[in-house]
Formats: C-alpha cells, structure tokens, sequence
C-alpha cells in the first residue's frame, strides 16, 4: 500500500532539507504539522514539495496530539531525492563534504548584509585561527533579512571578495519564533559545518560593493512592484475604477501594468465558480495568487 502524501510548509520543507543533508539532528523525531485526514492510520508519510516531488519518507512513530482537524507527529526521515533546481543549488552542500574539504574552518552565520565591521571581525579570528572562514547564508524562510535569499547570497558573494580565502555555503535554515531561538538554532546548524562558530555583531555599514548589491536586490519603494485590489458589491464600480488607474499607469510610459478583472477571469482562471461566499474567496484567492507571481 502507498504511503499518503503531504506537502509540509515551506518551513518544515527548509528543515527536512537540513535533516536530509545532515545539517539538523531530531534525536525525538522529525515534527511536522498534519491534517488529521491526511495520517489517518498510516504509519509512514511521503513528504513532497509544492511540485509533487518526493523528497522522504517519514516513518511515524510519535503522535503529539492534535486540534481543530491538525495533528502533530514526529518520525525518522528518509531521504528520497533532493530538489536540484533554484537560484545558487550547487551552493547548498551537505556538512560532511565541506568537511572534508575544509577541515579545520570556522563557520559564520549569514541572515543579512554583511558589515565592514564584521568583515573586520571574519578577518581577525582567520590571522588569528589560521582557518578557512565558512560564510553560511541563511536562506530560510524568514532568515534573510532586509532582502530576499537568492539577494543575500549575492550580498555575500560581495563581501567575500574582501575575505581572503573565505567559501560561501548556503543553507536552508528558517528563522524560529523569535530572536533568541533563531540565533541559537543558527548556531546549532552552523556548528554541523565546522566546530568554531563566529558570530558578527552586525554594527557599522556595508561596503560601497556590498551597498550596491543590496539597493539592487531592494530598490527603492517607488520602483518596486505593488499588488492593487479593488473589491465591493456588483455594479459598484471596481471594474471603471481600476480601468482608470490602469490607463493613467500605461500613459505615463513609466509602468508596465497586468489588469486581472474578475469577470474576465471568471472566463479563464475561475471558469466553473459560482457566486457563494465560498467561491468568491476562491476566485479572490487565485487572482491574489496570480497577482503576487507577477
């Protein structure tokens, strides 16, 4: 009989890859949240990615109660495959193969724009260590901060150049509830890389390179994309409304702009829902969706 199958959130899917690769021990199982529906009386689960790609079995053997329909339940993970695809793949490595080809480094926990001032510090404790400085760029949902994961990498990539000899290894740790708890599970994860792990202080500012890899990762508001919805009964007057805005954004040549009109939608991307509450949320929910991606 096949095991049913679940997509985890995207965090749980950031810590299966850690479990997988070695980064991350569970002595007391690996926990994720489920719809109750979804176990049922399975006593294993394949856990795929939002593609339908199977990345594990887990094997349970802990039920950690459950409410409202959700259950918690823990188990050993086996790897199935590892996704092969986006931005900076062949940056994220397993512990024992950096290891091995960097014994004896120190590792440096990455969750944002590098500092000259913790460029300083990575500088001094590798005069002082004789090691091979191990920047580890957290890139879990809600690590990176002030800009995106594929950015913060590049960020890196900058202040690389003014780390003699220093690697770059990303990682897909995802931040914890709070500070405290994401700074110690960081610390956690970077010590499967290497035994000495260096925090920065993040004081001080980016160098000019580094500033400038940011800005363009995160330019400013008047440049960056915005999602506008326009919602109210029948007959209000959404649909003029929007037109208008649209036309002003394409006459001022400085816009490109995506118009996703219910109605028509309803056509195409909705076609088949209804007018109940339920179906409205629905049709809401993939024009969101679809917005978001554009």
């Amino acid at each position: 009989m096949n095991a049913p199958q679940w997509t985890p959130s995207a965090r749980e899917l950031a810590d299966l890859e850690l479990v997988s690769i070695g980064a991350l021990r569970c002595p007391d199982g690996f926990e994720i949240v489920v719809s109750e529906t979804a176990v049922g009386d399975a006593t294993e689960l394949e856990l795929v990615d939002p593609e339908g790609l199977p990345l594990a079995r887990l094997h349970l053997d802990s039920w950690r109660g459950a409410e409202a329909g959700r259950a918690r339940v823990a188990g050993r993970v086996e790897p199935l495959a590892r996704n092969e695809f986006g931005p900076f793949r062949r940056l994220h490595l397993p512990p024992t193969e950096v290891r091995d080809k960097h014994p004896g480094a120190f590792a440096v926990p990455v969750s944002r724009v590098m500092t000259t001032d913790d460029v300083a510090a990575i500088n001094r404790h590798a005069e002082q260590t004789g090691a091979t400085p191990l920047l580890l760029v957290l890139t879990g949902p809600g690590s990176p901060r002030e800009l995106s994961a594929p950015g913060l990498v590049n960020a890196t990539m900058a202040a690389q150049l003014l780390i003699p000899g220093a690697e770059v290894v990303a990682v897909s740790a995802a931040a914890r509830d709070d500070t405290e708890a994401s700074g110690a599970f960081y610390t956690e994860v970077a010590a499967a890389y290497a035994d000495d792990v260096l925090t920065v202080a993040g004081t001080g500012e980016p160098s000019e390179l580094v500033a400038r890899v940011r800005d363009r990762d995160r330019p400013p508001r008047d440049r960056r994309g915005l999602v506008v919805f326009f919602t109210g009964l029948s007959g209000s007057g959404k649909s003029t409304l929007a037109r208008a805005l649209f036309d002003t954004i394409v006459e001022s040549g400085e816009r490109t702009v995506t118009s996703l009109d219910g109605d028509v939608v309803r056509h195409h991307l909705s076609k088949g829902l209804g007018f109940s509450r339920e179906d409205r949320e629905t049709n809401i929910a993939r024009i969101g969706w679809v917005a978001a991606e554009i």
